[in-house]
């Protein structure tokens, strides 16, 4: 007897495990396309290839890690999985395209074990191959939905996927201690929940989405508001303390990382915009859930007004009275309740041109994958055949994001399907910067002109006297730059971008001036070294070596670590023609970093060079 039974179980986990290889790969699957991906100039390029504090394990990353709040965001966990990536691939983006699709299939993985133990505790009349089925359609609606992409495939968004697999490990850890009893799954979804945090502060919302959890299904709380705060209901409270406690440490940290950025927030549009762009928000996720096309990796914030209000306000309404409709079906008033945690936070922290962004639907949107699930467990057990039609639609959500996933493969696909949906200030800006990169100066003047149109800030003005330079009209740059000025007097990128055209202006005097006033100006020795390292380079140009040298120098010894100083040096002793200077300095910069792609491509252009110049010389 007690064989059979081994055998039955074992079966059974034999089961588990293939199913939830089969969501693992599938939800793998859906994002290929994003491992030939590059680091693009959405974030990544700030984040990643001129940031260098993340730049692997050693007690100075990791320290940094925990005491950052780089770009507002208080995320040390998604940080340490990143300084792991970089020791394991360099500065290779496949290898951290590679993690995220880990990340986002152990995600899928989690949410289908979820699954599978609500469906058991909601139609325990079920029979297990139904639920199985119906929980592996559940997950593969949430894993290959095309909303997922930007989380996926944008490494800047390694906190998503990270955040959202702990965040799943710890609900599912939840249910089966409730289930079980077993302490040490609650003390694990603890943990687990701290770990979330530590990947993504908004993963805090998980803590009331677990009170409901326990109204349905669990049935810890009763059905009925009033019999919540029972006598006999004071444990399922208490064991939320730990929960509510690490949620509320982690609000306060994401509240003074965007105090400490200054960031924009919604709060700084006029009231009927802000509450059109409220309504529109909370409309935006779901009906991209149910309509997944025209994604766009930015949605230009449209002139609100208070008459766009009823659209999104009806959509809304007609959900809740579905929903009073349905009221015997507590799982959708359940996935409603998690996606207004999730999503309401974000609603204030768009920015005042963007009125909503795909990737904060990967932890909202988590219950309509649960409603999915659900109805076609229903609908199975009601004798309706359904799993063809879900089958179906789990099949077009894959193709749409493997096609998703390809847009993002580098800035300017990025971009132009940006330019295509949601045609904007940033969209123009982004991908003229994406022509400047290729060398398309021209094309990138064209669309950063298109950009200044519509919003003539500082940023696109200062990238549009950039592109006048490459084409070699300095006049040009320099009255887009005093436009600039007049805009943000006291921003330092603008000041360097005037020094450069002085210096194509040959005006010497005003060109030294700005150099010098940027060196002061400068935030952190990233900038310092910048400029630093140009003016160095300015003083090469007018046969000034002794001053260059003492300019880089200086930038050398702020960043001595830093193989991008180095070869900026080595590019300038370069430009003058002094190859045995440059040589020495590209060398210095694979002492920092043997693999720096860089380094690697300038020495063996000198090389060349050399050799060229050698056989030259014998002939």
């Amino acid at each position: 007897m007690d064989t059979m039974e081994n055998s039955q179980e074992r079966n059974k986990w034999l089961s588990h495990f293939w199913l939830g290889i089969y969501v693992f790969v599938l939800a793998f699957a859906a994002f290929y396309p994003a491992l030939q991906g590059s680091f693009l100039n959405w974030d990544d390029e700030m984040n990643f290839v001129y940031n260098t504090a993340w730049r692997g394990l050693g007690a100075a990353n990791i320290k940094w890690m925990f005491t950052s709040f780089f770009s507002t965001h208080y995320t040390p966990l998604a940080w340490l999985t990143l300084g792991f990536d970089y020791k394991l691939w360099g500065m290779n983006p496949f290898g951290y395209h590679l993690t995220a699709l880990l990340f986002h299939g152990a995600a899928a993985l989690c949410l289908f074990a979820l699954l599978r133990l609500l469906f058991e505790l909601a139609a325990p009349e079920s029979e297990k191959l139904h639920i199985n089925i119906s929980a592996v359609l559940g997950a593969l609606f949430f894993a290959v939905h095309p909303l997922r992409v930007e989380s996926v495939a944008w490494i800047t968004e390694r906190r998503d996927v990270t955040g959202g697999f702990f965040a799943l490990l710890c609900s599912w850890l939840y249910v089966r201690a409730a289930r079980t009893k077993e302490r040490r799954f609650y003390f694990a979804s603890v943990a687990a929940f701290a770990a979330a945090l530590l990947c993504r502060e908004s993963e805090a919302a998980l803590a009331p989405s677990l009170l409901l959890l326990d109204w349905y299904p669990l049935g810890r709380l009763g059905e009925s508001p009033r019999e919540w705060f029972l006598k006999e209901r004071i444990g399922v409270w208490i064991e939320k303390i730990p929960y509510f406690a690490l949620a509320a440490a982690a609000s306060l940290l994401a509240v003074i990382g965007t105090a400490r950025e200054g960031y924009i927030d919604i709060l700084k549009l006029p009231f009927a915009q802000r509450m059109a762009q409220f309504f529109a928000g909370l409309a935006f996720y779901i009906v991209k859930t149910i309509f997944p096309v025209g994604l766009s990796p930015f949605y230009a914030r449209p002139g609100f007004s208070l008459a766009d209000i009823p659209w999104s306000i009806l959509l809304l309404v007609a959900l809740i009275i579905l929903a009073f409709w349905l009221r015997r079906f507590r799982a959708l008033w359940v996935a409603l309740g998690v996606y207004l945690l999730f999503v309401i936070p974000t609603l204030g922290a768009v920015t005042m041109t963007s009125y909503a962004c795909d990737r904060y639907s990967y932890m909202s949107c988590i219950g309509f994958a649960g409603l999915f699930g659900a109805a076609v467990l229903a609908l199975r057990l009601d004798r309706r055949v359904f799993y063809g039609p879900a089958i179906v639609v789990v099949a077009l959500l894959c193709a749409l994001s493997v096609r998703q996933s390809s847009y993002w493969g580098d800035s300017l696909t990025l971009w132009q399907r940006a330019v295509d949906i949601a045609p904007g200030s940033l969209s123009y800006q982004k991908r003229g910067e994406a022509y400047m990169e290729l060398g398309k100066y021209a094309e990138a003047r064209e669309d950063l002109l298109k950009a200044a149109k519509l919003y003539p800030d500082a940023d696109v003005l200062s990238k549009l006297a950039s592109a006048e330079l490459r084409l070699g009209n300095p006049a040009a740059a320099l009255d887009y730059l005093k436009q600039a000025l007049v805009l943000e007097p006291d921003t330092w990128y603008v000041h360097l971008m005037l020094a450069r055209a002085y210096a194509a202006a040959a005006q010497e005097q005003n060109a030294i001036a700005e150099f010098s006033y940027c060196i002061k100006a400068a935030h952190d020795a990233r900038e310092r070294c910048t400029a630093l390292c140009e003016r160095g380079a300015f003083m090469l140009k007018q046969r000034d070596e002794g001053a260059a040298l003492s300019d880089f120098n200086s930038a050398i010894s702020l960043e001595a670590d830093n193989p991008a100083v180095f070869c900026s040096v080595a590019s300038s002793f370069s430009s003058i023609g002094d190859l045995q200077k440059a040589l020495y300095y590209y060398n210095s910069a694979l002492k920092a970093d043997p693999a720096y792609p860089p380094a690697l491509a300038g020495r063996n252009a000198l090389a060349a060079m050399m050799g060229a110049s050698n056989g030259n010389g014998k002939n």
